[in-house]
Formats: C-alpha cells, structure tokens, sequence
C-alpha cells in the first residue's frame, strides 16, 4: 500500500491523472469498466457494460481506450486543457501486452490504434503506470503478522534461555558459598526454592507481557489494514475505478 501510494504520488498534480479498472463475472463474461478521469480543476467519472462477452482482459483494456477516447473528446473541446496525462491501471498483462506491441485480440489491437492516433494528435505525454492490485494489502498482512509471531517466539526462547541460566548459576553459587559457610543443606534448599520460585514468576510475567503487546500489535495491524481493504474496496465498487499511469513506450 506504501508503494502503491508513492507511485501514485510520483507524477505532479497538474497532470490529468486517469484511473481505470475493469472486471467480468467469473473473470469470463459480462464485462464492464469504470473510469476516474481528474484535471487540474474537475473529476469526470465513467462506467459502462462492456458486452456479454468480455473478459476481465478485455474489460480492464477497454476501460484504458474509453478514458483516451474522454480525453480525445474533452480535449478536442477545451484545448486549453491539453497536459501531461496519466493511466494507471492494476492490468499488468495488458499493459506488458503493450509494451510488446501484442496483437493477439481485437481489444487489443483496437486500444493501441486509439492510444497511437491520440498520440499523433495531442503532443503530450502519455504514462501508462501499473499498480499492484489492492490484494496485495493481504499479503502484507500475513508477513507482518508471521514476523510478529517470530518476534514472540525468539523473545520468549531468549528469555526462557537466560532464566535457566540464571537459575543454575544462583544454585551453583549459593551452594558453594553455603558450602563455605558451613549453612545447613536444608536451609540452602529453602534458599534456592525460593530464588527459582520468583524467577519463574518473574519469567511469566514477562512472557504474558510479551505475548500480550505482540498480540495487541498483530490485532492493531489487522484491524488498520482490513479498515483500509474495505475503504478501498468500497470506493473500487462505487466509482468503478482505479488510479493509474507509465510512459507509454515503458512500462513499469
């Protein structure tokens, strides 16, 4: 999310910034788009079914060609409008298929017919930018709670480890030094049980402590990053649309 965030944050507000996103049931069929288009001084908001027959792939080009068509329209208009514009799209093979100048289906082929006759005509800078689908937010929640959960671990090893240590050297020295003393054997005993016993205490002690801020923090992160998946997940499904952007020759 940090990433996605830096990315987007790269290219300057006065860019028109475009964000696409496309989707079909089952990843098959009945595909559809949705299209944020930002300028400088106003927000154009797209979606659209697409047909019947469009696939995910297809849905997530067609979203990119609509919004260069918006823009090929509202420019043609408003040409003082005219700036360095944006796309960024969460479709990494379509836009990896346009790196490579793939033709390998008519969306395709018709996306980069559109994007190659606006670049003719507005002499701008077209950025075509890949950004990681939000699910990635998952992912990361799982490392950071695995990394959580071995920090709890070694802590508790560590600390286990050192108690033991200590034990076996309180016991070696005060029998020794009640040795030297000629102390009862029984009263070194008392001594030593009573020693271990508030070194255990104190032991668990720590290790609730430990588990319970590690638990806290692991709960904390759930919570942050499951809050922020809803929100975005919330603004995807009512806006349709997705922030986007990348040279058009270059992906990234």
């Amino acid at each position: 999310m940090i990433t996605a965030q830096k990315t987007l944050d790269t290219y300057p507000e006065h860019w028109i910034h475009v964000y696409t996103d496309g989707s079909a049931f089952k990843a098959t069929i009945n595909g559809g788009y949705g299209v944020r288009i930002q300028y400088p001084d106003k927000t154009k908001e797209l979606s659209e079914a697409c047909g019947s027959n469009f696939s995910n792939y297809e849905a997530e080009a067609f979203a990119i060609e609509a919004a260069v068509f918006q823009l090929t329209s509202v420019l043609s208009l408003y040409p003082e409008k005219t700036q360095n514009i944006v796309i960024f799209s969460d479709s990494k093979s379509v836009l990896e298929a346009l790196q490579n100048g793939s033709l390998r289906n008519s969306s395709l082929k018709s996306l980069i017919l559109t994007i190659d006759s606006f670049l003719k005509t507005y002499d701008v800078d077209l950025t075509l930018q890949w950004i990681a689908a939000f699910s990635i937010i998952l992912i990361d929640l799982v490392v950071v709670v695995v990394v959580v959960v071995v920090v709890v671990v070694v802590v508790v090893v560590v600390v286990v480890v050192v108690v033991v240590i200590l034990v076996v050297v309180i016991v070696v020295v005060v029998t020794a030094a009640a040795a030297a003393a000629n102390i009862p054997s029984s009263l070194v005993e008392v001594v030593v049980v009573v020693v271990v016993v508030v070194l255990v205490v104190v032991v668990v002690e720590v290790v609730v402590v430990v588990v319970v801020v590690a638990v806290a923090v692991a709960v904390v992160v759930v919570v942050v990053v499951v809050v922020v998946v809803v929100v975005v997940h919330i603004y995807i499904y009512v806006f349709r649309t997705v922030r986007v952007g990348a040279d058009y020759s270059t992906f990234i």
